[in-house]
């Protein structure tokens, strides 16, 4: 289970390659990685590399629908 989820920056803003840096605390491990184009990218460590009760598709899912949600408070 997602404990936390926290967007942390902004990378490359205003390009072709722009992406959200964010970190996501599941089961007490922190594990950070790239959103872009409703698409997860991890860091090392990953969290498929852990054994957790979240299945790495569902987490990649509920991170997608969390960014999303928190993106779409920008759009007018």
């Amino acid at each position: 289970m997602i404990q936390s989820l926290r967007i942390v920056e902004d990378v490359l803003e205003n390009s072709s390659h722009q992406r959200w840096h964010f970190e996501v605390i599941l089961d007490d491990k922190k594990y950070e990685g790239y959103y872009k184009d409703d698409d997860v990218d991890w860091f090392q460590m990953q969290p498929d590399q852990d054994n957790h009760a979240m299945p790495l598709e569902q987490l990649e899912e509920e991170v997608i629908r969390r960014i999303n949600e928190w993106l779409s408070t920008f759009q007018e």
